[in-house]
């Protein structure tokens, strides 16, 4: 049994964190007219950038939890359809459910949902945007783990990981590829390499594990300074193309610009995700020494996932519905705090659902949890 390590749980807690601001962040700071003239659109935004390594940490994260461990096939597969199958497909009928009631709510319409084609039906499954495409790249990627622990255990023997650093290294530049492909060709938006857009996180989630077991490749300065290059890369890239597109919004090549300048195949984003995981994971931080924090921090990590399933569908009720999102700023007052208090709004009641789903055997598995909560046992905190 590896040994618990808090700050594990304190990278899946920040960034889920990161995630629910992203996602409702996103579509607001490129408004010229919400925060465009305003010094909190630019520390916002700085945040938002900020924010675009969440995903990448999650996608390490698991790679760094998963991969090495004896798995049979039988648990490989139990494991896939109830943390990870079950969840995937409550989103996509939450995701279904939600659009069209918010359809319904804005156009003042009589609720109805026509039976969709099953192509629809499967390119909603890899396309559509509300977090289904993580899911189905963890499936995926867990799929393949008796293939990662062969090429790491093969690896071990050899005393040589180049194999994995190869395999690590082609993952990025498929990765790199598929965004320009995307980016600037978007009649690109049918082919395989899209649809099965999971290959495209085999870097991160075999990095995950492999810093695991290499710990010292990366030590805490190099990793600030990989951080820091890359988290300055990436404002740089994010303000010029967003402010080109900003006043040039006729033009579809800023507009493609600045979709690739944050996209996580990117250079620059890849260099501050893995700076920020590493420096995340090898700082002995304090306050996690505490068993109080590690209380605090494995809740928040245990709730993570529900909370990702969650978010979108509780935003948009509360954004649609109860009138509290950023056009409306009810109580509010200003844009900046705005932002901040719907996030946590958001955060606050996925969590508190996902913790009462979590109470009944019968739900608890929509949110990716196969067991009672047991906060802080040694023997599940990294399962």
């Amino acid at each position: 049994m590896s040994k618990y390590n808090p700050n594990i749980d304190l990278v899946r807690a920040l960034a889920i964190i990161g995630v629910v601001f992203l996602h409702i962040s996103d579509g607001y700071l490129l408004r010229q007219d919400y925060f465009g003239g305003g010094f909190s659109w630019y520390i916002l935004f700085a945040l938002r950038v900020l924010a675009g390594s969440s995903v990448p940490l999650f996608i390490m994260t698991s790679g760094y939890l998963t991969i090495g461990k004896n798995y049979s096939s039988h648990k490989i597969l139990l494991r896939i359809l109830t943390r990870l199958f079950i969840p995937f497909v409550f989103l996509f009928i939450l995701m279904v459910w939600m659009t069209g009631m918010v359809t319904s709510e804005l156009h003042n319409t009589v609720f109805q949902t026509p039976l969709p084609a099953l192509s629809d039906v499967l390119r909603q499954i890899f396309t559509a945007p509300g977090g289904l495409h993580f899911l189905v790249a963890l499936i995926g990627l867990n799929l393949l783990l008796p293939v990662w622990s062969i090429i790491f255990s093969y690896s071990k023997e050899m005393k040589d990981y180049s194999v994995a650093k190869y395999i690590i290294l082609v993952g990025f530049i498929v990765s790199f590829s598929a965004s320009l492909n995307l980016s600037f060709n978007p009649d690109s938006a049918g082919v395989v390499l899209n649809e099965w857009r999971w290959l495209l996180w085999v870097g991160y989630f075999l990095l995950g594990y492999y810093l695991k077991i290499k710990s010292e490749l990366i030590s805490t300065k190099k990793a600030i300074v990989i951080f820091l290059l890359g988290f300055i890369a990436s404002l740089v890239a994010s303000y010029s193309t967003r402010y080109l597109m900003l006043f040039n919004q006729e033009n579809i090549l800023f507009s493609q610009l600045a979709n690739i300048s944050l996209d996580y195949g990117v250079p620059w984003l890849v260099a501050m995700s893995v700076g920020l995981w590493q420096l995340l994971v090898r700082t002995d931080f304090a306050f996690l020494k505490q068993k109080g924090w590690q209380l605090i921090v494995n809740i928040a990590a245990s709730l993570g996932l529900g909370i990702y399933i969650l978010h979108n569908a509780v935003f948009l009720y509360l954004d649609v519905f109860r009138r509290l999102g950023l056009d409306n700023m009810i109580f509010w007052h200003r844009p900046s705090l705005a932002l901040i208090g719907i996030t946590l709004l958001t955060i606050t009641i996925s969590a508190l659902i996902t913790f009462i789903l979590g109470l009944f055997p019968g739900l608890r598995m929509l949110i990716g949890n196969d067991r009672k909560w047991s906060f802080l046992s040694k023997s599940e905190r990294e399962n």
